[in-house]
């Protein structure tokens, strides 16, 4: 699954390190703050894309709905503040996801 995204941002200069089941992607993006934070929805919705669909594990076949994304456009902030951030937005799509999900 963690491939899966990777191959799709392959193209762009970016750094990524990641442990457990949580990494970081770090990438420039555009300097305008309403193009910055498109990319950054644009991005979220792409790595949920990406890791969507059905995998096998343990003899048996699980249904993903993909990642969980937190994705940040910021400038200025300390990388411990970029991840408080970006750790803020990904429980906010777990939320609107479940809040989804249980409207059905």
């Amino acid at each position: 699954m963690q491939n899966a995204w990777l191959e799709s941002y392959a193209t762009r200069t970016c750094w990524l390190g990641w442990g457990g089941d949580e990494f970081a992607l770090v990438a420039p993006g555009p300097v305008a703050a309403k193009q910055a934070h498109s990319l950054a929805e644009e991005l979220q919705q792409r790595a949920s894309e990406v890791t969507r669909g059905l995998y096998a594990l343990a003899g048996k076949t699980v249904d993903y709905a993909g990642v969980s994304a937190g994705v940040i456009a910021v400038r200025l902030v300390s990388v411990d503040q970029a991840l408080e951030l970006a750790d803020a937005a990904m429980y906010r799509e777990k939320r609107q996801r479940k809040q989804s999900n249980g409207a059905e």
